[in-house]
């Protein structure tokens, strides 16, 4: 969405167009990542961890499963 700036509905007026939210917002994420866990086997394994592509407007939605260990993660 973008305003007129000194827009007061006269069509003649020299008016510029900027973003309507700002120039911030122009730069907002656009991608969701979201991030799970399965601690059901106890605590003597580390969890199984997933993480899901869950909103891309270029991607398609995938999962990847992930452990944290000492060593980093595998």
């Amino acid at each position: 969405a973008a305003a007129a700036a000194g827009d007061s509905g006269n069509a003649n007026s020299a008016a510029r167009v900027i973003p309507a939210l700002g120039e911030t917002w122009a730069h907002c994420s656009t991608s969701r990542l979201t991030l799970a866990w399965d601690d059901s086997l106890g605590e003597s394994v580390a969890p199984e961890r997933c993480a899901t592509l869950a909103k891309s407007p270029r991607l398609p939605t995938r999962t990847a499963w992930y452990s944290v260990v000492a060593d980093g993660i595998r």
